[in-house]
């Protein structure tokens, strides 16, 4: 089954400093309205800074956020089977959907050949349900009761870092420690449905880390050979 959509118009407009320059920044804000449903804009704002603080040390943070108020998407199945004998029928929910992506980078080089580096990365969607319609099998859709609890949260969090070193030409020493959220973390969408307490939930619940360390060695035949 496919969903008929309605045309949308977007503008934007978006913009960089000089990224020779010890700091760069740049700058994208741009929104869409449709053409038919009302009061459903969109918007979305991106932003990132850099700053060189050395030739070896930099650090940069990127932050993006959106919000559509006339999403559709696919929310669950009703308990009756009119469309496809044997399939209970799709439940649509028309939402509004915020989106927030905060990626924070560092790096370091000891050397040309050695450097340090660090990726935090947390993204958060939150997805508030306005309506709930059944999708027929010509696109369109009717009306349905609105059902209560459904609406979703969503977070990914992890961090990454990494020493790595060229000893050799050929061959490289890594070293890795990675964070993350837990696969099975819920956070409750109604008592943390803004970006702070959210984050602070994200923080609270278990994470898992792992470290790992790689070692790969070049060995030239020949050089064995002659030995």
């Amino acid at each position: 089954l496919n969903l008929n959509r309605f045309s949308w118009a977007f503008v934007g407009i978006g913009g960089s400093t000089d990224s020779r320059k010890k700091l760069f920044g740049s700058l994208f804000i741009g929104g869409a309205e449709s053409s038919k449903v009302k009061n459903d804009p969109f918007y979305t704002f991106e932003t990132a800074l850099r700053y060189r603080f050395s030739p070896k040390f930099q650090a940069r943070i990127e932050y993006e956020t959106q919000q559509d108020l006339g999403q559709w998407g696919y929310s669950f199945r009703d308990n009756v089977s009119t469309l496809v004998p044997g399939y209970n029928d799709p439940i649509i929910a028309f939402r509004n959907v915020k989106t927030n992506n905060l990626v924070l980078i560092g790096q370091y080089n000891f050397t040309p050949r050695m450097n340090w580096s660090i990726r935090g990365r947390h993204n958060w969607t939150y997805v508030n349900n306005r309506s709930f319609h059944k999708l027929k099998a010509d696109g369109n859709w009717t009306d349905y009761p609105f059902q209560a609890n459904r609406n979703r949260n969503f977070n990914v969090f992890n961090i990454d870092m990494f020493y790595t070193w060229d000893f050799k030409w050929g061959s490289r020493l890594t070293f890795a420690w990675k964070n993350a959220l837990g696969n099975n973390v819920t956070i409750d969408p109604y008592l943390y449905s803004n970006y702070t307490k959210n984050l602070n939930q994200v923080f609270t619940n278990p994470h898992s880390n792992e470290v790992s360390i790689k070692l790969v060695y070049f060995l030239d035949y020949l050089d064995i050979k002659r030995k």
